[in-house]
């Protein structure tokens, strides 16, 4: 028995076998199956027969005989190639270099000697599966190139000698005979032909410094058309060749053209707005800003451009807190109505702005943009107008006044309210801590942290019921040491990478557990965001109007609604479990700051923290008017 020299799992291999002797029919067909169980053959005794078969097309090889009664092997081959590309054998025991030469002359791809020896079946069938394969592999390669988007032609001595139907189109003409034979260079247009001649006609080149091109082609019917592409050099029947992969870009061009047209139209527009335009991204920054934004503030573009808003210099210390508020709540997706508002010019003095505000997108990215005016001069014309009515302001003050007081215990009410709300959630926590820990003791430390954390904040909420004054226990602490205290706690897993960054100064006025109680907070949420592990990052930016603190992790992030329904319902459920900012939420706002959240879906979370340097300033001031809600 013949060893098997083919693995079964490849494709199964029709052959059609012609000869005049019967005995023939199943010597083949045995020995080949011993060799190659794929090969499934068919015989036949006569041309006619061979033709009708054929035009079955069911078969992937013929393997003929020399010497036949009614037509010999190459005189059935040169009929067969006349209609069928299929791959042929020439097998004869009558053979010679005169016959090998004539069949493969009229397209025969092998010519192989009958032998007395069965082991010449094993090349026999060798050579069949070699064929077939590489047959089979030029018509993928075929309908691949066939099939493409782009134009594709084969460049020889500065000739077109292939190309498919995408590159016919390119160039003009209906079909690809069109363009077969021509040279290729004079379909370039003529500022660069002389160049494009000379690299076709370089045999000598062996690789292309760049293989990248964009130039303009003129068609068969002389219109010009831009295109792009990538060149490479090959070898193609023996000769160094050009492979050349042509993309038109004629419509991508136009709609680029209009598109800047469009841009520079906008941008104009803005330029010329009597308005300030600027646009802030939903984390803060500043992304532009419009000549007339930058005229009314007295700033340059460098102090505004890139900066957090909190941090510009037309905004008042004591406006922070409101400021971030506000910002807290776009952030959520409420829009406020148009606000007027005090800032700050670059020269110290103070004036009135009107802003209407609007979403906008921004490749991609939800960014808020303010139309500012400045109304200085109009609030200065109705502070005369009020300079006449003091005494009836007056009395309707002192009215407000008394409303107010009266407000003070329905106040109190609500804020009792809510703080109970929040107090029973962290008794609650707590429970249910002691109620896991009793079902599964080996959770003692994580269930001791949590537990920790509970306390901390119902001791936090039940001194915010009962407390008569906001400010008892703010002090100036040294804030690298606050973070650094919040940060140490055993619970941090090895897989999770931790990294603390901090810039500017080091003093803030803060009440120190409070914060630590809130970086506690962020820093949970972003460990239980993680439960593979990742890398934490902790950064807090002091400056001389603020206190940034962000945690961000790499997990799997937060989808719009959910860091929507996070800054509306302080809670949800993720997941990895619960996240929650209710806790940190509350503490920021006693400081007159609050917690922003940015996330994308498996890129992380960060948490950012912002608290205003002078809150008890704002606290204090009984003459603040930050926001005006502007009334029809």
């Amino acid at each position: 028995m013949l060893p098997i020299v083919i693995n079964r799992n490849i494709e199964e291999i029709r052959i059609l076998h012609v000869d005049d002797d019967p005995n023939q029919f199943e010597f083949l067909t045995f020995f080949l199956n011993q060799v190659d169980s794929m090969l499934d053959v068919t015989s036949v005794g006569t041309p006619e027969e061979v033709f009708s078969e054929l035009e079955t097309g069911k078969y992937d090889c013929l393997v003929t005989d020399f010497q036949m009664p009614l037509m010999s092997g190459i005189e059935l081959s040169k009929k067969v190639r006349e209609n069928h590309a299929i791959p042929i054998i020439l097998y004869t025991g009558q053979g010679s270099e005169e016959v090998a030469e004539a069949a493969f002359t009229i397209g025969v791809d092998d010519y192989i000697k009958k032998e007395m020896d069965p082991s010449h079946y094993q090349v026999l069938a060798k050579r069949i599966r070699h064929i077939v394969e590489k047959k089979r592999a030029e018509n993928l390669y075929q309908r691949v190139v066939e099939g493409i988007m782009d134009g594709l032609c084969i460049v020889v001595d500065n000739r077109i000698v292939y190309a498919n139907q995408t590159q016919a189109e390119i160039f003009g003409a209906n079909s690809v005979d069109e363009i077969i034979g021509l040279k290729a260079s004079s379909f370039v247009h003529a500022d660069k032909r002389s160049a494009i001649e000379q690299l076709f006609e370089n045999s000598e080149i062996k690789e292309l410094v760049s293989p990248f091109f964009k130039y303009r082609v003129t068609r068969l019917d002389g219109d010009p058309i831009d295109v792009e592409g990538l060149t490479s050099v090959i070898n193609y029947n023996g000769k160094p060749a050009f492979l050349v992969l042509t993309r038109d870009m004629t419509e991508k061009y136009r709609m680029e053209a209009e598109r800047k047209v469009v841009e520079e139209r906008y941008k104009t527009l803005i330029d010329l707005a009597p308005d300030g335009i600027v646009t802030v991204s939903l984390r803060g920054v500043v992304t532009s800003v419009n000549n007339a934004f930058l005229k009314i503030t007295g700033y340059d573009l460098d102090e505004v451009l890139g900066k957090r808003f909190y941090q510009l210099g037309s905004m008042r210390n004591i406006d922070l807190r409101n400021n971030l508020k506000v910002f807290a709540s776009i952030a959520r997706g409420k829009l406020p109505p148009p606000v007027e508002f005090v800032f700050q010019f670059k020269d110290g003095t103070q004036g009135w702005g009107e802003a209407h505000l609007a979403f906008i997108n921004n490749d991609g990215s939800k960014e808020l943009m303010a139309i500012v005016r400045d109304i200085t001069e109009r609030k200065w014309v109705e502070r005369e107008i009020n300079h006449y009515g003091d005494e009836f302001r007056q009395l309707i003050q002192d009215r407000k006044q008394r409303e107010d007081d009266r407000g003070t215990i329905s106040l109190s009410n609500q804020i009792s309210h809510d703080m109970g709300v929040d107090l029973r959630g962290s008794l609650f926590n707590i429970k249910n801590s002691i109620r896991q820990l009793r079902d599964d003791p080996s959770q003692l430390g994580k269930l001791l942290d949590m537990m920790e954390l509970g306390v901390d904040s119902a001791d936090i909420q039940l001194t915010e019921l009962f407390k008569e004054d906001l400010r008892a226990n703010t002090k100036n602490v040294d804030i690298i040491q606050l973070v650094e205290e919040s940060i140490n706690r055993p619970d941090i897993p090895p897989e999770v990478s931790l990294d603390v960054r901090f810039t500017g100064g080091k003093n803030f006025t803060v009440d120190a557990e409070k914060i630590k109680v809130a970086i506690s907070n962020l820093v949970n949420n972003a460990l239980d965001g993680m439960p593979s592990g990742g890398d934490l990052l902790i950064t807090c930016d002091t400056s001389d109007s603020s206190l940034v603190i962000e945690v961000k992790d790499t997990g799997e992030g937060l989808t719009d609604d959910q860091v929507q329904r996070l800054l509306n319902d302080g809670s949800i459920e993720t997941n990895t479990g619960k996240c929650s900012i209710s806790v940190g939420q509350r503490i920021a706002e006693d400081h007159g700051g609050s917690i922003l959240v940015n996330s994308k879906p498996g890129q992380g979370t960060s948490y950012m923290m912002i608290l205003p340097r002078d809150y008890l300033s704002g606290i204090r001031s009984q003459e603040l008017e930050y926001v005006h809600q502007k009334t029809a």
